[in-house]
């Protein structure tokens, strides 16, 4: 449930998915048409997208799609408004605020990302750990929080490095010496595949870094820390 949570919260994904269940719908719409009235499956897709539908029915659709999600989004907001602190809450959350920024994933780790040149240089494995470990510390269950709002922008953070560690994989190489790199003779022996490579690390490590200053702000003000 919760890999499908982060499936449906990716920009890209989401949008994949919702596509997916509208045409499988106008399928099984066309499909039922068609063995009610007889009209063979191709018969009855034509008829479907020949439709003629009035403009003011066009109009209260929009306006009612625009009101449902309006009103949604006014709920979440209040539900996250709704959420008040305790003594014990607001300790726990700040201890694992501190945790995360502090011990797991750094302001120094995030600057390296930010302005490491990975366009064939190498670098120290090691530099890549802080990532891979709070990707898999982030999935014990006693590392939630519980303010909605921050559990909802670490759950974003981790989204995006996820994301740049599952695109490392086939991009990144041992260079020997525990060193990584994206293999330098790239460049040469196959230009489109190292521009690939490297302007989709750059462009994600990016992500990171953003997702990661909205982290660290909007933390901080939630839970008044320093």
């Amino acid at each position: 449930m919760k890999k499908l949570k982060e499936i449906w919260k990716d920009p890209v994904w989401s949008k994949v998915i919702s596509a997916g269940i509208i045409s499988l719908l106008i399928l099984i719409y066309n499909a039922i048409d068609g063995l009610a009235t007889g009209k063979d499956f191709k018969t009855s897709v034509i008829t479907f997208w020949n439709f003629k539908v009035s403009l003011w029915i066009i109009a209260i659709v929009i306006i009612t799609s625009i009101t449902i999600f309006t009103f949604v989004k006014k709920i979440k907001k209040i539900n996250i408004i709704e959420f008040i602190y305790d003594e014990k809450t607001l300790e726990l959350d700040t201890a694992l605020f501190n945790k995360i920024r502090n011990n797991m994933l750094t302001i120094q780790n995030i600057h390296w990302l930010r302005t490491n040149n990975f366009a064939g240089y190498s670098f120290r494995d090691e530099l890549l750990h802080p990532f891979d470990l709070i990707e898999v510390e982030m999935e014990r269950p006693d590392l939630d929080f519980f303010n909605p709002k921050l559990e909802s922008l670490k759950e974003e953070l981790l989204i995006y490095i996820k994301d740049f560690n599952s695109f490392l994989l086939p991009n990144i190489f041992s260079e020997g010496g525990l060193r990584l790199s994206v293999p330098s003779e790239w460049e040469m022996e196959q230009p489109e595949r190292f521009n690939n490579a490297v302007d989709g690390i750059h462009s994600r490590a990016q992500s990171i870094a953003i997702k990661y200053d909205e982290f660290i702000k909007k933390g901080r003000k939630i839970l008044k820390v320093q």
